[in-house]
């Protein structure tokens, strides 16, 4: 749900000051989370909601919400996590400036005990934060102003400047400017090596991809002037909606966005430059094309620090071939199954098992329990199921599966991405399909996929399931070597 702010619906001085300005009312589905530090354009955009947030805060405050379906996302919302370092951008904001001076050479000159000045196209007025980019005195210049107004000796006002608490920039240091002809809505980061402001990434409109830096495994970056001169990289998409020319401009999202068809039915296509995506530089008189895929990622932790990350997220554990059963229900039995495709199953102490009906996994308690007969363990449903239900349990344990009772499903290593190729594509129904398995895979996630379910708060889900892999230990080639004995 996308909560809209009108721009011209209150009062010049009827809000706090440079709070509430700028709110976007147009839906963008290209966005970062909201706590990014850097309080970049995308995060600062972001205005979806899931409805149960809506309406939990609604509860708490006693009033009852009125969910537009207007307001509901009409196409997939690419959200990026939020620290990902972005390229040509800080990577921690300061407070909000209000004007950014490009002009003023001796402000305490040409501003101080003035009865008003213009900065920007706009006066200056009390409370406004200021820098001075372009002052020669470097006490000055580049540092964070407050104006005020003081009483002179002949009773007029006069424009004071008085230095913020958080006025001296620092290397990374971003700052949003609110106002202005030039440079309103601009974000600025802070250089220590050119000891300037210089201006970054800008976001200039909705589902405009956001670019981000990519390092090499000496953290030196890929624009990098002495490592990888005449560099071609200006940031990385990482993950985007594929676009096509031949494509017909899509009327929610306001580019043409490419779709496969399979059997006449279109499913979104998605991109990752970082998997699939090149850049070249010079090396003496050649030129050389470097994967970004031999790059990672940084996630900024604090002004200096940040964590490495590839496209990739490396499961913690191994993954495991489970054991598929299938029961077709009759007049016989509809709420008891055995789970006999492992010996003495009620014995077992690292069973695993998730349960289907008719293709929708149930969740343990809410819809079946567990009990134990005297050898066999047991799904009892909670109700009835009716005849010619279809129940399927996927099962595991470290010890062998009863012969003629199941059949092993086929291993990940060999069921997903079978060469181990570096993945640069994907189809809305893919990915469906990739969180689907995660749910299938992870007991504690509750709900339905596709629908309402509270996967967002299991983000540790991912690591367990899913159908989008790369291999540690592919099974092809192990298959082709046993090949070649009998050749």
């Amino acid at each position: 749900m996308c909560i809209r702010d009108s721009y011209d619906t209150v009062e010049y001085d009827s809000r706090p000051y440079a709070k509430a300005y700028y709110t976007p009312e147009a839906k963008d589905y290209i966005t970062i989370k909201r706590d990014s530090i850097d309080q970049n354009a995308w995060s600062r955009f972001n205005r979806w909601f899931h409805k149960s947030v809506i309406e939990e805060t609604a509860r708490v405050n006693s009033y009852t919400p009125t969910l537009s379906e207007d307001d509901r996302a009409k196409r997939p919302i690419i959200e990026f996590d939020s620290g990902l370092a972005l390229y040509n951008h800080g990577t921690v904001a300061k407070k909000s400036v209000t004007l950014y001076d490009t002009v003023t050479t001796d402000a305490f000159s040409s501003v101080v005990l003035q009865t008003g000045y213009i900065i920007d196209g706009l006066p200056l007025a009390e409370g406004m934060r200021i820098i001075f980019a372009a002052d020669t005195d470097p006490v000055v210049k580049n540092r964070i102003y407050k104006v005020s107004f003081a009483t002179a000796g002949d009773s007029t006002q006069v424009i004071s400047l008085t230095e913020e608490a958080d006025a001296v920039p620092t290397s990374g240091d971003s700052v949003f400017i609110e106002f202005g002809n030039a440079n309103q809505g601009k974000t600025f980061y802070y250089d220590s090596a050119t000891t300037s402001w210089r201006e970054a990434q800008q976001k200039t409109g909705v589902n405009q991809q956001p670019l981000f830096g990519m390092w090499d495994n000496t953290h030196t970056s890929f624009d990098d002037t002495t490592t990888y001169p005449n560099s071609s990289f200006v940031g990385a998409k990482v993950f985007e909606f594929a676009t096509s020319d031949t494509a017909p401009t899509d009327t929610v999202l306001g580019i043409k966005v490419k779709y496969k068809t399979i059997n006449n039915v279109g499913d979104i296509v998605f991109e990752s430059d970082h998997t699939a995506g090149t850049f070249t530089y010079k090396f003496g008189s050649s030129t050389v094309t470097k994967k970004l895929a031999e790059g990672h990622l940084h996630y900024t932790t604090g002004r200096t620090t940040h964590n490495s990350r590839s496209a990739w997220v490396q499961q913690t554990t191994d993954s495991k071939q489970r054991v598929i059963r299938t029961f077709v229900v009759d007049n016989t039995e509809k709420k008891l199954f055995p789970i006999d495709f492992f010996k003495n199953s009620s014995s077992l102490t690292d069973l695993e098992i998730s349960v289907n009906v008719n293709g929708v996994r149930k969740t343990l308690t809410t819809d079946y329990t567990l009990v134990d007969g005297a050898t066999n363990r047991y799904v009892k449903f909670n109700k009835d199921l009716l005849v010619d239900d279809q129940v399927r349990m996927a099962g595991y344990s470290s010890v062998d599966k009863v012969a003629d009772r199941g059949i092993y499903e086929i291993p990940d290593n060999l069921n997903t991405n079978t060469l181990n190729q570096q993945l640069g594509t994907f189809t809305y129904g893919q990915i469906l399909g990739h969180v689907a398995n995660i749910f299938d895979k992870n007991q504690d996630v509750s709900g339905s996929i596709p629908g309402t379910s509270n996967l967002r708060d299991k983000p540790d889900a991912r690591l367990n399931g899913g159908t989008i892999h790369q291999h540690e230990g592919p099974l092809s080639p192990a298959i082709f070597g046993l090949s070649l004995i009998h050749i």
